[in-house]
């Protein structure tokens, strides 16, 4: 339904959809289109919590690789190597999605970079793999 304003009422619970990640605010081809009016902190925080676990995963990482003393073998080598270069490559692009939000320019350029940052992080990641893979 909507309204005035521009903005979606959700029919279930009655409130307004003005926050992106809240669903349920209608079809789009029955109730006509909803107009984002705000990215809430709620994606911030997501992205945040994103940043925190690549920087835990790549530190467990480094602390097992020492403490096996395994930073002289050929896949302890590679372990931190790329482990660093995903380390740097996700929340490099993590990073800017935040600045995106924060800033608060518009909700549709807040969204711009989750995209380009999902896929920098499957191909990091993929690399990882791959590189682990052949090594063994």
């Amino acid at each position: 339904m909507r309204n005035c304003d521009g903005r979606c009422v959700d029919r279930r619970y009655g409130k307004r959809q003005t926050d992106v990640g809240e669903g349920g605010a209608g079809d789009p081809w029955k109730e006509g289109r909803c107009v984002l009016t705000k990215t809430g902190l709620r994606l911030y925080w997501r992205v945040v919590a994103a940043i925190g676990y690549d920087l835990i995963a790549v530190t467990l990482l480094l602390i097992g690789v020492v403490r096996l003393r395994a930073t002289e073998t050929r896949l302890g080598t590679l372990l931190v190597r790329h482990g660093l270069l995903y380390v740097l490559a996700a929340c490099s692009a993590h990073a800017v999605t935040a600045a995106f939000i924060i800033t608060n320019y518009s909700p549709i350029a807040a969204l711009l970079p989750t995209m380009p940052t999902a896929i920098i992080v499957m191909m990091a990641s993929t690399r990882l793999y791959v590189d682990l893979v052949q090594s063994v």
